[in-house]
């Protein structure tokens, strides 16, 4: 599932000590914004709503992190910092930017 793929190699600018979470967290909130402007439903996304969304990447990453040795779970940690420092530099000039970002990771 794409968003697996997506906490696992992306970053959030989140409130976690955990950047996978975080980036659960600010990518939801980013597709609730862009979902918006592109007309689909948190259905399409394959989710009710946008907690429901961020707790679905919540609950994979968990899953992908216990599978991890001890060893591995920093360089996951920054796998994901650096996914989202990706999505922020991309989507620096305009919201819609990001949301072309996210589209092609999640609509197309």
């Amino acid at each position: 599932m794409a968003t697996l793929l997506l906490c696992v190699v992306s970053v959030l600018w989140g409130c976690s000590d955990d950047a996978c979470v975080a980036l659960c967290a600010n990518t939801a909130r980013d597709l609730e914004q862009c979902r918006q402007a592109w007309g689909v439903s948190w259905e399409t996304l394959g989710a009710e709503s946008q907690a429901d969304w961020s707790a679905g990447c919540q609950n994979e990453w968990d899953g992908v992190r216990a599978d991890l040795e001890a060893r591995e779970v920093p360089a996951a940690d920054d796998q994901c910092r650096d996914a989202q420092s990706d999505i922020n530099a991309v989507g620096e000039g305009s919201l819609e930017t990001r949301c072309d970002v996210l589209r092609a990771l999640y609509v197309n």
